[in-house]
């Protein structure tokens, strides 16, 4: 099984979105930030849904690459940690 490299593009497009977003909320100085549950609430949704893109991601290689089963989000990590292989990923032979 050979990742997709479109989803994994797809999945880093969206990070890149995600990670923007945040950058911008650093304009805020802490009490600003705070005061307004618009700015900590969107920080924390974004902050949230770049760590799914990167667990999606994980899981995808971590199947592609026969690493191990994903049961729990804390697999993912555990599981490159664990990890002896050090051949390339079958998605670097793609532009990403």
């Amino acid at each position: 099984m050979v990742v997709r490299a479109e989803v994994i593009r797809r999945r880093l497009e969206r990070l890149d979105e995600y990670l923007d977003f945040l950058e911008q909320m650093r304009a805020y100085d802490e009490r600003e930030f705070l005061a307004d549950p618009e700015h900590y609430g969107s920080a924390e949704r974004f902050l949230q849904l770049a760590i799914e893109a990167l667990l999606d991601m994980g899981s995808h290689i971590i199947a592609d690459e026969g690493l191990g089963s994903v049961n729990q989000s804390r697999d993912v990590p555990r599981l490159f940690r664990g990890s002896t292989a050090k051949k390339p990923c079958h998605i670097a032979s793609h532009p990403v």
